[in-house]
């Protein structure tokens, strides 16, 4: 059984370690030539909070989980 997909989730609460947790992913899946897929874990009041403080009207198109995240400080990081 080979590895093609190392998820790799992170929270806010990564911020301190994103460059250990990066190279990490990268020493799983290179080896075995597989994709590194970055997800970050948001609880309803943290998305809440992170949506507002990135100026993000919840109508937006902007607003989902996903384009938040792509936003987020931490998801930048790695």
């Amino acid at each position: 059984m080979s590895i093609e997909t190392v998820v790799l989730a992170v929270g806010t609460e990564d911020e301190e370690r994103t460059e250990r947790l990066a190279e990490e992913a990268v020493a799983v899946a290179e080896p075995a030539d597989a994709e590194v897929v970055l997800t970050h874990v948001f609880g309803d009041a943290e998305f809440e909070s992170v949506r507002a403080k990135l100026g993000v009207d919840e109508d937006d198109e902007g607003s989902t989980p996903d384009a938040v995240a792509e936003r987020h400080t931490t998801t930048r990081a790695v």
